[in-house]
């Protein structure tokens, strides 16, 4: 028997039959070949022992391997990803369901993390599906090679990645394996072909039993953690708990009434004035979006804009910006109210249009306003895919009169070589670049050597977030134009905006070199 597989199930099988008089058998098995290689047969066997002619036991051989390859073929195809080598769906659906059993019969503890990869759908638009399946192939690989066999590692599809962790011991493993998987995609680039990609990726992370005992509870809670890692800013891991639930009701809620919200004119606009840090005049406003939803109240943009970019309807949201802010101005020019310009953020997908130079123009002309009124904001970010066609838009509104504000200087990308490139009026200084200016010396050094280089290039200067007495005492030792910021006003409802502007200016003069504010607050002037 030397020549049989020993370790194949039915090898035992076979050595029985040499015991039982009279009987058959039917089954395949490896059988070493002459040639020391191992093919699968299919063996039909009767034991003729005790027959006075035979006296032996007969079988028969059929060389199967062919067929035995085909079925192992299909198999792999049915429980393995064809591009990746990672298990498929199916093989992780089985898998969940066996540890499932095994979880609970002996009473212990496993996670099920869902794993997305930030911003791919960039890496297909820009560089191409070829180059995007390169990614995922070398993703797999290092998600493979980072961790033992008894972890499953999967692919369920596109950019989404599933890993079964058993035995966990405590929380604070899974803490430690959430930053493992985010601090394994930190530490290395990927080089494929002549790019180099620093990819993030996203994480939701459920528990056995703690977040449900089913193989649908742990799914949906692992993508709920998961959804609530984007929206948390990607690159992070969270871990589900029954709080995630109300917030993906609301997101869900929110991203299902968005287009209706459209058409019913659900939205509503607010504007933050922009100040003068020497004169106190009120140089102009940004109009910033908020959503008065039915069932949740009022809305911030912070948690419906991505849906709407999601969702393609940031085009149809922002032209409803900017047509209700023209109709606005032209109420207020109607009313002989005093105001310079009112700001708009405008997003990549708008700039992306063909046709948004022509809608701006449409709606100009159709509201009967001075194109001078508009300034439109934009980031950085906006010409790093469609580079061409974004600053030949930036150009054409520049052309007709609109300023154009780089927003958020400070944050992001922040190359100098943005301020050369983006055919900006303005340069907006963001919050976060100012927040430890009262404590901090280089940052006024850099706050300052920033705006001084502005003013060599014949942009002006607004800077975000002024809270305190101190900042804005500080940057009026500075050349900037404007502030912005809650010490001067948060963001107003039109009507709270009108009074503000029939004031003329933010604060009454008070005895010499001093000014005071609405709230009675005193301030000195720093000339």
């Amino acid at each position: 028997m030397s020549y049989l597989e020993q370790n194949d199930q039915n090898f035992d099988e076979f050595k029985k039959l040499c015991l039982r008089d009279g009987e058959s058998l039917h089954f395949n098995v490896k059988v070493k070949h002459k040639n020391d290689g191992w093919i699968w047969c299919e063996v039909n066997t009767t034991n003729y022992l005790s027959d006075p002619y035979i006296k032996g036991i007969v079988y028969s051989f059929r060389d199967i391997t062919d067929q035995e390859r085909v079925k192992e073929r299909i198999k792999h195809i049915a429980y393995y990803d064809h591009l990746t080598g990672l298990n498929n769906r199916r093989s992780f659906e089985k898998r969940l369901q066996e540890e499932l059993v095994k979880a609970k019969s002996v009473f212990s503890s496993f996670a099920v993390i869902l794993m997305d990869i930030d911003g791919f759908k960039y890496v297909n638009d820009t560089f191409g599906h070829d180059m995007g399946d390169k990614l995922l192939k070398e993703v797999s690989l290092h998600i493979r090679s980072a961790f033992s066999e008894k972890v499953f590692c999967g692919r369920l599809g596109g950019d989404e990645f599933v890993l079964i962790f058993p035995d966990l011991e405590n929380k604070k493993e899974i803490d430690q394996l959430g930053s493992k998987l985010n601090k394994l995609f930190d530490d290395v680039p990927f080089k494929i072909d002549d790019f180099e990609f620093n990819i993030t990726v996203s994480i939701g992370i459920s528990v056995f039993p703690s977040s449900g005992n089913s193989s649908d509870q742990l799914m949906k809670c692992a993508d709920t953690a998961l959804y609530r890692s984007k929206f948390e800013g990607k690159n992070q891991y969270q871990i589900y708990s029954p709080m995630m639930n109300v917030n993906s009701l609301k997101m869900f809620t929110l991203k299902n009434d968005l287009k209706k919200a459209i058409v019913n004119e659900e939205f509503l606009v607010y504007f933050q004035p922009r100040i003068n840090p020497k004169t106190f005049e009120i140089t102009g406003a940004e109009a910033l979006i908020r959503w008065k939803h039915p069932k949740w109240g009022i809305v911030s943009p912070n948690e419906f804009i991505s849906l709407a970019e999601e969702t393609g309807l940031i085009t149809n949201l922002g032209e409803w910006l900017i047509k209700q802010v023209c109709k606005q101005i032209m109420g207020w020019k109607g009313r002989k109210l005093n105001f310079k310009k009112i700001s708009i953020n405008i997003s990549s997908l708008q700039l992306f249009q063909i046709d948004f130079v022509d809608k701006i123009l449409a709606i100009i002309k159709e509201q009967n306003i001075n194109p001078q009124w508009l300034e439109f904001e934009i980031t950085e970010s906006v010409i790093i895919d469609r580079e061409e066609q974004v600053l030949r838009t930036l150009s054409e509104l520049k052309n007709v009169g609109i300023s154009i504000a780089l927003d958020d200087f400070g944050t992001g990308y922040s190359s100098l070589n943005y301020l050369r490139k983006i055919p900006c009026d303005i340069v907006k200084i963001d919050k976060s670049f100012i927040s430890d200016i009262e404590v901090n010396k280089e940052t006024f050094d850099i706050l300052e050597a920033t705006i001084n280089l502005c003013k060599k290039l014949n942009k002006s200067v607004v800077i975000e977030g002024i809270e305190t007495t101190h900042q804005l005492s500080i940057i009026q030792k500075l050349n900037c134009q404007e502030f912005q910021g809650y010490l001067c006003s948060k963001p107003l409802e039109e009507d709270q905006y009108i009074k503000f502007l029939q004031k003329g200016e933010w604060m009454s003069r008070g005895t010499e070199g001093q000014v005071q504010c609405p709230s009675g607050l005193v301030i000195k002037v720093t000339q």
